[in-house]
């Protein structure tokens, strides 16, 4: 089975990315800052040999993949719901002072220490996880030796790039995953993961 390579690209700017508010599965769109790093992260990406661009159902990594698009005019978007952001349940729309306030007990930039800890009505990391694993096997079965764009978001991103270099989520949390940066990993189930660029800017 041949390599697929990945081009996983987190979306572009948002305003709550901007007031520092935990988004998860809102759906917010881009900001005037976020669409023009879409644009800079289309160009960086328009010489590659891109066979398939998949997105999150998210309308702002929905709008970048769509930017991303317009120089692959003949390929087609498709969007993969699994690929969605990690839901933060009762905690979306806080900043993050205001929800380490509410759950002193979790100091949410550290929360990769705990994988199993879920905001009421959310997800665990444990289940963001689950989530990847499961979209990983779909693009084994659907697109060996295949060259992917997958525009997604920063946690869930983190928990993909962990299961395809099989590294501990407190390992791949070293790496922050800015807005509209490139992560370039080439895999195989066979042989795992190689990761070639871990959140490369377009700029």
């Amino acid at each position: 089975m041949d390599k697929i390579t990945f081009l996983v690209v987190r979306h572009g700017q948002t305003l709550w990315n901007q007031e520092g508010r935990m988004m998860g599965v809102s759906d917010i769109p881009l900001n005037k800052e976020g669409l023009r790093q879409a644009k800079i992260v289309a160009m960086y990406l328009k010489a590659y040999p891109i066979d398939r661009i998949i997105t999150s159902p998210l309308v702002r990594a929905r709008e970048t993949a769509q930017v991303i698009q317009t120089h692959h005019p003949h390929i087609e978007l498709k969007e993969i719901p699994d690929l969605h952001e990690r839901s933060f349940g009762i905690l979306e729309g806080l900043k993050y002072e205001e929800a380490n306030a509410r759950f002193p007990q979790i100091i949410l930039g550290s929360m990769w220490q705990y994988p199993n800890f879920r905001p009421p009505h959310g997800e665990s990391l444990a289940d963001v996880t689950k989530r990847a694993q499961k979209v990983i096997k779909r693009f084994v079965a659907d697109y060996s030796g295949q060259t992917i764009v997958v525009v997604s978001h920063g946690s869930f991103i983190r928990n993909f790039i962990a299961v395809l270099l099989n590294l501990p989520l407190e390992e791949i949390n070293k790496y922050g995953f800015a807005n509209a940066s490139v992560s370039v990993v080439r895999y195989s189930p066979r042989t795992g993961g190689e990761a070639h660029v871990l959140n490369k800017s377009a700029e």
